[in-house]
């Protein structure tokens, strides 16, 4: 299975319903999203999903606000939680039909981890970016995923397999720059939580869990409730954004 880690394919439109109801924004990166966003006059967010981050942003903003994703489910869900103020679009992040140089703002969470063509990708994020206008790759660096709170550590077997099929962060930057962008910061965020029952883990709304067996999965939950009689689990939930620039002529 981990061998296969890199060609695993997800059908998100089944995983919909699971997101729309266990995933919230990264608070955080949220209100760095917020602040960018203000002066951006257009984002766009690349593999939205549920959109959690993009209704907030607009919710808080005036600017114009644009999601795209390949699932069909996944739009459906954030159709059905959307104000109406932001625009979904069904498409591939590497190869869209949204106009050139068109968003002071693009952003993905989450998201990057699925795209096999890299380079593909931040060449389709540099034409659809404005000059100036700023980027932002959301991805858990090897660190990261080792150090997952809780889930690795109940969940073991998807260390590995996370480390399969993420890429480096150096490999992200060198296809920035090979797209004619240029590294503007990098960010780490960390959120504290409190784990007080298994729903998240049993309905398995983290991907990585798709990657373990089914054994290994009912051993995890099983050591979680264990330790859940004793009381709640602290958890903590860390991200890395990678921010580039395109630079203006």
């Amino acid at each position: 299975m981990l061998g296969n880690a890199m060609n695993m394919v997800f059908n998100y439109d089944d995983l919909a319903v699971e997101y729309a109801q266990h995933r919230t924004p990264y608070g955080g990166l949220l209100d760095t999203l917020i602040g960018r966003a203000r002066e951006a006059g257009a984002v766009l967010e690349l593999g939205c999903g549920t959109a959690n981050h993009l209704i907030a942003i607009a919710e808080a903003t005036s600017v114009r606000c644009v999601g795209l994703d390949a699932s069909t489910g996944m739009l459906e869900q954030a159709r059905s939680r959307g104000s109406g103020r932001i625009e979904l679009i069904h498409g591939d992040a590497t190869a869209s039909t949204l106009p050139s140089a068109s968003f002071g703002l693009i952003y993905s969470v989450d998201v990057i981890h699925h795209v096999r063509d890299v380079h593909a990708y931040f060449q389709e994020v540099a034409r659809l970016l404005a000059p100036g206008g700023l980027v932002c790759t959301v991805t858990d660096s090897e660190e990261m995923i080792r150090a997952r709170e809780a889930l690795s550590r109940y969940f073991p077997g998807t260390v590995p397999f996370e480390l399969a099929r993420y890429h480096a962060v150096p490999v992200l930057r060198d296809a920035e720059q090979r797209a004619g962008l240029a590294a503007h910061s990098t960010q780490e965020f960390a959120e504290p939580w409190q784990i007080n029952d298994t729903k998240l883990f049993e309905a398995r709304a983290y991907s990585s869990l798709y990657g373990i067996s089914d054994a290994e999965h009912r051993r995890g939950i099983e050591a979680m409730k264990a330790d859940l009689a004793r009381g709640p689990i602290k958890g903590e939930r860390r991200s890395c954004a990678l921010w580039s620039v395109k630079p203006s002529d």
